[in-house]
């Protein structure tokens, strides 16, 4: 029975990561989103002279199939034509379509956050009339799907009966604190790859990976010993991998960040239940 359990989780596994790949299965499906807008991305730093192809400053357009809405500072903003330009890549920011990101906005890009906020001024708004909203607040994916909703700007406000707030209800944003740790990160990691992972951060990784596969052929071969040090070899894995990658800071390559965050599958947690509460809710 551990054996066919552990089979399933694994096929669990490599389904969820063909989802994310497969155009209409994703968790974009709502969305419906053309295959050849499906290349990966995560959520980073825009890169010095970046420019996201615009319709023009300021221009305002109805939502259609093929947008990716966020709303950031109070606008919706459709960054369908820069995801793939995005230097962390496409494939967090669909995680957020929908939804109010305004304080993650201003984390993620705290250390270059006048750069960040001029591209975002390139982008065009989209109406917040046009934006198809769910017919109840947190409806399963499949709802969303048969209804070609959005998330909604926020994900658990509605549910004690309250209308959504017009803003989000976010502390002052701008301190003296802020301004002298993004002063700090900007002498400590003054290029983008001098913030993503050492050799010997990948020397540790590898090693973790090297053991976590040998766990695992000992495990189908019934090795007691293997069974005993799975969790703990797959653990030290996991801590190298899956947090950065989902912060999009393990590669300045999206594409090994995308592939990193499978690592905590099949036993320690799941990836598409992290982004949401880690990264959506938590930062």
């Amino acid at each position: 029975c551990a054996w066919l359990a552990s089979m399933a989780a694994i096929a669990f596994t490599l389904a969820s990561a063909c989802l994310v790949l497969l155009p209409g299965l994703s968790p974009r499906t709502h969305a419906r989103l053309p295959s050849s807008s499906l290349r990966m991305v995560a959520l980073a730093e825009p890169a010095a002279g970046a420019k996201p192809r615009s319709r023009g400053a300021g221009q305002r357009e109805r939502v259609s199939t093929t947008s990716l809405p966020l709303r950031i500072d109070g606008a919706w903003y459709d960054l369908s034509s820069y995801a793939d330009e995005h230097p962390g890549g496409r494939w967090l920011l669909e995680y957020a379509r929908g939804r109010d990101v305004t304080a993650l906005f201003h984390a993620i890009h705290m250390k270059n956050s006048k750069l960040a906020t001029a591209a975002l001024s390139r982008l065009p708004r989209l109406e917040s009339e046009s934006l198809p909203q769910p017919s109840r607040p947190c409806p399963f994916p499949s709802e969303q799907a048969s209804e070609g909703t959005l998330q909604g700007p926020y994900v658990l406000a509605g549910l004690d009966g309250k209308p959504v707030p017009e803003a989000p209800p976010l502390p002052p944003i701008e301190s003296e604190l802020r301004r002298d740790l993004a002063e700090m990160l900007r002498r400590e990691f003054p290029t983008p790859a001098s913030s993503k992972a050492s050799a010997a951060h990948w020397a540790r990784t590898i090693a973790a990976l090297v053991g976590t596969v040998a766990c695992w052929a000992g495990w189908v071969q019934g090795s007691a010993l293997a069974c005993l040090l799975l969790p703990f070899v797959h653990w030290v894995l996991i801590a190298h991998t899956v947090h950065e990658a989902t912060h999009g800071n393990l590669h300045t390559d999206p594409r090994i960040n995308f592939w990193a965050q499978f690592t905590s599958h099949p036993i320690c947690f799941n990836v598409f239940v992290w982004i949401p509460q880690h990264l959506l809710s938590h930062h």
